[in-house]
């Protein structure tokens, strides 16, 4: 039997591991799985396309893989196309959120890790197997994996590509080494935080996965998915040992917790070793009170110090390819306006060579509550809500950045204020932010998997971004030819 997995993705030319993840499992229980990748740089008539190309008689279901829940009227079109041709099929998506969003078309949503629950979903489906556990949200049959199917790192998590996914040696991959967090920060929605067990994969798996990928395709570049990859020192001394004896030197790159890093040194040299060089530091606020008031604990000016220090050491080191991103919150507890005017004004003074990123607080609402502590105790952190009569109109295109990028502080959102800032407050400092890293900060807006190379990081630096670099328009078009054409 065949599967069609459309991969939304987290960004609009990458390709998410989670949809590859699923078509290996699946293709080891004897699916046939085709993922069409780069799904959000296509139009709908594009997408039909590759729909007519792909399908067969044997196409039970069409798949819809997220990463942050992402619908729009192109899918919805789609799917409506698809149902005319087939009313038969079945509409699956699933992803890392709950459904925050309403379709005519869509069966079932599956939230959280999915490899058993998707197997349990299709033997109902297509075997006479037992209905999963499911609850109804926006008319849309949820599946909460986390919660009645979880799947932890499985005994093989290899995610093996195949060659008509046409992947290119510069290609950023995603990768994974283990599920849940062992922190349980106020702000955050993820699931499986506060872990205590070693969800950690196989030095074997991880090795079979990495020169698959270098063989076959020549990839050498890696985006990791995990929440906190720098957990435990034994982590990262397990996969350093591993890159240590490769013909090759990959580069990872993803999210490191910094004041772990500060107080364990000794996980510098191991990171190092292991490539992981490419560091995301979620630092939230330099802002003592609305750090500690999220659980981010260490002293704000030891950051400043340690991450200065950090930064001194990798480029001491002579690998030339260290690139690391602040991540900061606008509109947390306690965080005044004059305070984030003076963390923008260290950022000016102290990381010009580096970038960083602002996101305004987004106070979430959800279909099935399933949304962070933070969300959930709105006056316990000082917070009320915006009347009616006291709602002003959604800030004018000069506030919204890249398209419709705060679009979801519309429709998502509670709209908030505190004693120090509104929603709208945070959201202009954010978006102001947004405009400073890409016209001051010559390495510009740098998010994780860019640069590539040392050549790439000296140009931008000294040239600014003429583009981004991975995807572009000309990949992205060889790709869909190369689909239809295979």
């Amino acid at each position: 039997m065949h599967g069609l997995l459309f991969n939304i993705g987290v960004e609009k030319h990458a390709r998410s591991l989670g949809a590859h993840r699923i078509a290996t499992h699946l293709r080891k229980l004897g699916w046939d799985i085709e993922v069409i990748d780069h799904v959000n740089s296509f139009t709908l008539p594009q997408l039909i396309a590759l729909y007519d190309k792909l399908s067969n008689k044997n196409t039970k279901w069409v798949g819809f893989s997220h990463v942050f829940v992402d619908w729009n009227y192109r899918f919805e079109s789609l799917c409506n196309y698809i149902r005319s041709k087939n009313p038969d099929i079945k509409f699956i998506s699933g992803g890392g959120g709950v459904t925050n969003f309403y379709s005519d078309n869509l069966d079932w949503h599956i939230h959280g890790y999915g490899e058993d629950a998707i197997v349990v979903l299709l033997k109902y489906l297509f075997s006479n197997g037992r209905i999963p556990k499911h609850r109804v949200i926006g008319g849309i049959k949820n599946i909460h994996a986390n919660d009645d199917y979880l799947t932890a790192i499985p005994k093989d998590p290899v995610t093996i590509y195949q060659d008509r996914d046409f992947i290119k040696p510069y290609e950023w991959l995603g990768m994974q080494f283990s599920r849940g967090c062992k922190f349980s920060c106020k702000f955050c929605n993820h699931p499986l935080l506060g872990v205590k067990e070693d969800h950690t994969r196989s030095q074997e798996s991880f090795e079979i996965q990495i020169k698959d990928t270098y063989d076959r395709f020549g990839v050498k570049n890696y985006l990791v998915s995990d929440e906190t990859f720098n957990d435990s020192t034994a982590k990262i001394t397990k996969y350093a040992d591993v890159v240590e004896n490769l013909s090759f030197n990959p580069f990872f790159s993803g999210n490191i917790r910094l004041d772990l890093l500060i107080a364990r040194e000794k996980d510098r040299e191991e990171l190092r070793r292991m490539r992981f060089l490419g560091q995301f530091y979620g630092i939230e606020s330099f802002d003592k009170r609305a750090a500690k008031s999220i659980s981010k604990g260490m002293d704000p000016e030891r950051i400043k110090e340690g991450v200065l220090d950090i930064k001194k050491y990798y480029r001491n080191q002579g690998d030339g390819i260290y690139r690391a991103q602040l991540s900061f919150i606008a509109g947390l507890p306690y965080e005044t306006k004059e305070s984030l005017y003076k963390t923008k004004k260290w950022l000016i003074d102290n990381w010009k060579d580096e970038s960083f990123i602002f996101f305004p607080l987004f106070k979430q609402i959800s279909l099935d509550g399933n949304v962070s502590a933070m969300d959930q105790g709105l006056h316990e952190e000082k917070y009320s809500k915006i009347s009616l009569m006291e709602k002003i109109n959604f800030p004018t295109d000069e506030y919204i950045t890249e398209g419709e990028k705060w679009k979801d502080f519309e429709t998502h959102s509670i709209y908030w204020k505190n004693d120090q800032m509104d929603c709208y407050d945070a959201l202009r400092f954010a978006t102001e932010m947004v405009k400073l890293s890409k016209t001051k900060f010559p390495i510009g807006n740098w998010s994780l998997g860019r640069p590539l190379d040392n050549k790439s990081v000296e140009s931008r630096i000294k040239n600014g971004f003429s583009k981004q670099p991975g995807f572009f328009k000309g990949e992205v078009k060889e790709y869909y030819e190369n689909k239809l054409n295979q």
